[in-house]
């Protein structure tokens, strides 16, 4: 082992400014390494976390977009819903003007079939843009004057619904063997503010 110390030592000497020009040589890479590539190498993985975090936050970004795209189709359904809803309020403010057009719209002509006994406001209940009125008729009918009713609500355009119905037969000689209560629900415009009820 000595021995090879002691060639290794002449061939140093014999070589000594390849040796010197090569330890200047890998001093000078490690400077340049350390004050210019070090920092280029720290600011690329920077870099790289960033781009990371952008790339999260255009994911994040891209869920919220579709969140959105769904909210707006949704609401875009539910504006269409109300325009519907909106074209088959009963225009009006008066509750009992409703139901004196609904009564003359439901009994048309007074025939034998059906007659009108009365009809009553039973309350009115305001939700957002409308109003819903319940109101009560009471007639006398037959069987084909109650369909005649009944009719006459279907081929109504406004929004109205039957719900209650109460069909009682009686026992009488002539003339209309039933009486008939019926409650419906109708949609109805929501006054203006300052208006009347």
């Amino acid at each position: 082992m000595l021995q090879y110390l002691t060639q290794l030592w002449q061939y140093f000497r014999r070589h000594r400014m390849q040796a010197l020009a090569l330890v200047l040589f890998l001093a000078v890479l490690v400077a340049i390494h350390t004050w210019w590539l070090r920092p280029l190498m720290d600011e690329s993985l920077d870099l790289t976390e960033r781009i990371g975090r952008e790339q999260g936050l255009i994911a994040k970004y891209q869920e919220k977009l579709e969140q959105a795209k769904e909210l707006r189709s949704q609401l875009e359904d539910q504006e269409k819903e109300l325009k519907r809803i909106q074209e088959r309020l009963v225009q009006g403010k008066d509750p009992y003007q409703l139901a004196a057009a609904l009564g003359e719209l439901a009994v048309g002509k007074k025939t034998e079939d059906l007659t009108l006994k009365s009809y009553q406001v039973l309350n009115t209940v305001e939700y957002g843009l409308y109003r819903e009125v319940r109101l009560q008729f009471i007639l006398s009918a037959n069987i084909s004057g109650f369909y005649q009713f009944l009719a006459g609500l279907e081929s109504s355009r406004e929004a109205i619904s039957v719900q209650e119905l109460n069909v009682q037969q009686r026992r009488v000689r002539q003339g209309p063997d039933l009486s008939v209560t019926v409650v419906v629900a109708a949609l109805m415009e929501k006054p203006k503010a300052g208006g009347n009820k």
